[in-house]
C-alpha cells in the first residue's frame, strides 16, 4: 500500500479524524496569532504566556549572592541616596574637631610645641593638668612659670612680682652651700589651697638631672637661711615649699641650678 493510501486509512479512522480535527485547530489558532501581529493587533488574553514562577538564586562565583538585596536596589544608581550613605558614615576625628577645652594629648612635650607655636594658653592648659597629677615635680613648676612669662611678655603685660610671695637663693663655694628664704602669708595661703591640707615649710635641695632631694629641712619659719656641705658635683637647685602628711611637696619658689 502506498503513502496516499495509508494516510486516506488514517483519516478515514475514527483517530485519524481526531488528529485531524487537531491540527485544524493548532493552524486556525497559528493562524489568526500571525495575522494579529501583521495587523498590529495585542494578542487576546486568553494567549498572553503567563509570568515564569521565581526560582531561587543560588550563589555564584566565590560565594557572593548574585540577586540585588533590598539594600542595593534602594540606593541603585541614585545620586541622592548614595550622597545619604556618604554623609552617614563618620569622618575621622581632626584638631579643628577636638574640643579646645581640653588637649587630646597632654604631655610635656606637646606643651612645648604649642608654646613655640604660640599657644601659650594651650601650653599653660597642659602644664595645669600635669601639675594636677604631679604637684610635687618641682620641674614642671618651674617651666610652667618661665612659660608664663614668656606670654606675658609677647602680650606685652609686664610679669607679676614674684618675690612679693616668695623668694629663695642659693649660693655655692666649692663644697659649702647657703640657702636664703623668705615667703609670704599669701603664698603659704595658696599653697595650702593646692595641698588639701595645713602643711610644713620645707626647704629641698635637689639634684636636677636626676630629682633625687640631696637635703631637706621641714618645719621651718616664712624666712631663714640655712648653711650646708654637699659633695655633689653637679648643679643644684633650691626650692622652699609646702609639705604634707604624705610627702606631696607644693613649691612656693625656687632657684634656677647653680654650679
Amino acid at each position: 500500500m502506498g503513502l496516499i493510501g495509508r494516510l486516506r486509512r488514517i483519516a478515514e479512522s475514527d483517530r485519524g479524524k481526531q488528529a485531524l480535527s487537531a491540527a485544524r485547530s493548532l493552524a486556525e489558532v497559528a493562524l489568526d496569532r500571525v495575522l494579529d501581529r501583521a495587523e498590529g493587533r495585542p494578542p487576546p488574553p486568553a494567549a498572553r504566556p503567563h509570568p515564569a514562577p521565581p526560582t531561587e538564586q543560588r550563589p555564584t562565583g566565590r560565594g557572593v549572592d548574585a540577586s540585588p538585596t533590598q539594600e542595593n536596589t534602594a540606593t541603585g544608581d541614585d545620586p541622592t541616596a548614595r550622597a545619604k550613605d556618604a554623609a552617614s558614615i563618620d569622618a575621622a576625628p581632626t584638631l579643628e574637631s577636638v574640643s579646645p577645652l581640653r588637649e587630646p594629648i597632654r604631655t610635656r612635650t606637646m606643651a612645648q610645641l604649642l608654646a613655640s607655636q604660640g599657644h601659650f594658653d594651650r601650653a599653660l592648659a597642659i602644664y595645669d593638668d600635669l601639675l594636677r597629677d604631679h604637684p610635687g615635680d618641682g620641674d614642671l613648676r618651674q617651666e610652667q612659670r618661665e612659660l608664663r612669662g614668656r606670654a606675658e611678655r609677647a602680650s606685652g603685660v609686664p610679669p607679676e612680682d614674684t618675690e612679693s610671695d616668695g623668694l629663695v637663693t642659693l649660693r655655692r663655694r666649692e663644697r659649702e652651700l647657703e640657702v636664703r628664704w623668705q615667703v609670704t602669708m599669701d603664698a603659704i595661703e595658696s599653697a595650702r589651697a593646692e595641698l588639701g591640707e595645713d602643711g610644713l615649710l620645707e626647704m629641698r635641695i635637689v639634684d636636677p638631672s636626676s630629682s633625687r632631694i640631696v637635703e631637706h629641712h621641714g618645719g621651718l619659719p616664712l624666712e631663714g637661711t640655712w648653711k650646708g656641705t654637699s659633695d655633689t658635683a653637679g648643679p643644684l637647685r633650691a626650692t622652699i615649699g609646702l609639705v604634707g602628711k604624705d610627702r606631696t611637696f607644693v613649691p612656693v619658689a625656687e632657684t634656677p641650678p647653680v654650679r
